[in-house]
Formats: C-alpha cells, sequence, structure tokens
C-alpha cells in the first residue's frame, strides 16, 4: 500500500509537538512458523518486497527535524539491501547505500544484526545530533552543551566505510574524513582514519568501547598529526586547554605522535586519572612569549632575547602518567644561550 504520513494528522491527534509529511510505499510479504525463528532455521522464512519512502519529514518539539529525501530498500529472507538513503538531520546530512543481515533474528529475538554501511556527508554536526537541543537553544550554544556518552550495542556487527566533507564535534572542525569503522561487541574499533584537523593532516586508529562499562567509556588512540598549528589546537580541544596551557602562548606549527589511553566520563571528557598516553611534538619553528619565569629570566640577566623563545628543530617527548605530564630532557637556544629543559605538569594545573 501507499501511507500518506501528511494525512495521518486526520485520523489521529498528533498535537502540536509532532508534524509529519511524506509518502511510504510498501509492496512487501512475509510467511512462516514461529519455531522456526525460534529455531534460527531463517531460511525457511518466506520474505519478499521493496520499500521506498520518499519526502519524509518529522518535527518533534525540541529535537533536530529530520527529513528522508529518497530511501529505498529490497527485503529477502536472507538481507535487507539498502540501495538508497538520503536523510538530513538537521544541519547534518547522510547518504548510505549497504546491506544487512539476520534482520529477522535482530528484530524479533534480539540477535546479532550484520553487514556493511557506506556512509557519505558533506556536514555532520555531531553537537547538534548529541547534544540537547532544548538545553542548548535555552542556555548555551551548541558547542558548549553537555555531551553524554554514546553506547554501542553489543548486538551489532558492522563495518561501515565512512567519507564525510566536514564534522563538527564541540569546537573541532575535522574535514575530508575517510576511513573505515568497525562495531562489534560493544565495540566501534577505527582503521586508517584521515582527516584534517587543527590546521593539519591527522591519521588515527584506536577503538571506543562501553563493553565494559556503559557508563565509563573506553577510549583508545594512536594518532599522527603533521603541520598542525599550536594557536588552532588551543582553540579547538578544551583537553589541551587544560593539559597543555602553553598552546595559548604558543605560535608556529607542529608535528605529533600520540599513543593514548584512557576511560571517558560520562559527558565524554577524559577521566584524567586513568589517563596514560606517550608521545612526541615536534617543530621545525616554534614561538614562546609571555611566560613569566622566562620574563623573570630575562629581567635578572638583563637579556630581554630571552623573553621569547624562537627555535627550530625542536623534539619533545612526553609521557602522562598517575595524572601528570612528564617531558623529558630537551634542549632549546634561547638569546644566544643554549638551555636544557625537563620537568611535569599536573593535569589539575
Amino acid at each position: 500500500g501507499k501511507v500518506d504520513l501528511g494525512a495521518v494528522k486526520e485520523v489521529y491527534p498528533l498535537g502540536d509537538s509532532i508534524a509529519l509529511a511524506g509518502v511510504v510505499t510498501a509492496d512487501m510479504q512475509a510467511s512462516g512458523r514461529m519455531s522456526d525463528i525460534e529455531r534460527e532455521r531463517y531460511e525457511a522464512i518466506a520474505a519478499s518486497g521493496r520499500l521506498t519512502v520518499e519526502g519524509v519529514t518529522a518535527a518533534l518539539a525540541g529535537l533536530p527535524e529530520v527529513k528522508v529525501r529518497r530511501a529505498a530498500m529490497r527485503v529477502s529472507p536472507a538481507a535487507l539491501t539498502l540501495s538508497e538513503l538520503g536523510v538530513t538531520v538537521g544541519r547534518s546530512d547522510i547518504e548510505a547505500s549497504g546491506t544487512l543481515s539476520n534482520y529477522i533474528g535482530y528484530l524479533l529475538r534480539d540477535q546479532t544484526l550484520r553487514g556493511r554501511l557506506d556512509v557519505r556527508s558533506s556536514l555532520l554536526d555531531l553537537n547538534e545530533l548529541l547534544g540537547d537541543a532544548s538545553e542548548a537553544s535555552a542556555a548555551a550554544p551548541a558547542d558548549t552543551a553537555a555531551m553524554r556518552a554514546v553506547v554501542v550495542p553489543q548486538n551489532l556487527d558492522l563495518a561501515l566505510g565512512a567519507s564525510l566533507k566536514k564534522i563538527l564535534f564541540q569546537k573541532m572542525v575535522l574535514d575530508d574524513f575517510t576511513g573505515s569503522l568497525t562495531v562489534a561487541k560493544g565495540t566501534v574499533s577505527m582503521n586508517r582514519l584521515a582527516m584534517n584537523a587543527f590546521g593539519g593532516r591527522m591519521s588515527a586508529s584506536g577503538s571506543y568501547s562501553t563493553a565494559a562499562d556503559a557508563q565509563r567509556p573506553a577510549l583508545k588512540l594512536k594518532a599522527e598529526i603533521a603541520d598542525a598549528s599550536f594557536s588552532t589546537t588551543f582553540d579547538q580541544l578544551d583537553v589541551v586547554r587544560r593539559m597543555v596551557p602553553l598552546f595559548e602562548k604558543t605560535g608556529g606549527d607542529y608535528s605529533m605522535s600520540l599513543d593514548l589511553a584512557t576511560r571517558l566520563t560520562q559527558t565524554m571528557n577524559p577521566d584524567y586519572a586513568t589517563l596514560q598516553a606517550d608521545g612526541a611534538i615536534r617543530s621545525k619553528n616554534i614561538r614562546v612569549q609571555n611566560i613569566a619565569v622566562f620574563d623573570q629570566l630575562a629581567a635578572a640577566l638583563k637579556n630581554d632575547a630571552l623573553r621569547r623563545i624562537e627555535a627550530k628543530d625542536v623534539d619533545i617527548r612526553f609521557t602522562i602518567r598517575d595524572g601528570r605530564i612528564a617531558t623529558q630532557p630537551f634542549d632549546l637556544s634561547v638569546g644566544g644561550i643554549s638551555l636544557n629543559l625537563s620537568g611535569s605538569t599536573g593535569l589539575d594545573q
């Protein structure tokens, strides 16, 4: 049959908080015995047909408007084949295609859903999608709205290929994101992710898991960043504001390698007590000024050149353990004076 969603309000009172429009066309049939489902004999189930969704919009109070431009799906006992999907949710747009298998067991017996999806987007605003829209609009901009930990379902076994032009997450702006994700047993694994970030180029792999504790997700990340901007990183990453406040007073570009593991809080921020990391920051040209200790040193030695650090080919290695960032000794030449620096910084500032 064909359903005109815009006519639903004529036969059922939706109220002022819900608005529907669009057309759903279905030509599907299914038959079988419940005993076959219980014994997972899905080959004995007959299922066939097509489902098409066009021009559907759904507006709910306090949530981003959902628009389905078109979706087309074929049905067989073995799989649902999504040949086309075009959706916008608020500012975000998503196109997808793929196949889902074992859908009967997933829907009726809560079994594992398997499949492959390829997702494309020109803009994915995660602040709008994951934040509390009503609170955000009434009290704060989207990039300051409280996030909530995303729970990864245990009964998914999915592979996702992603090509996303722009992602907004908290204050970060990521461009030209490509890579693949696998979702299995409560864990999202990231493979060969590549993107433009913080004024440079970034590649990463790792995992996000709620398998052990849905309230405290586990994050593992290996990342390489090339030719990024100190100031852009400071502006976009709250974690850098806390861990490396010196970035605010640092000019120039940097490259970095990082191997990090941490638990996340319910608001998707690192639990600093559990954070452990090893890494290195390299810079061909670094500039730092307005550091109180160097201003005092310059005054004591009567050498104003010490007030501003300008160094080339810097290689700084660091570790994070027990709530502190420990910096291994490294050399700088400032104002004609050679310095060897090392020390530690507390994440509690």
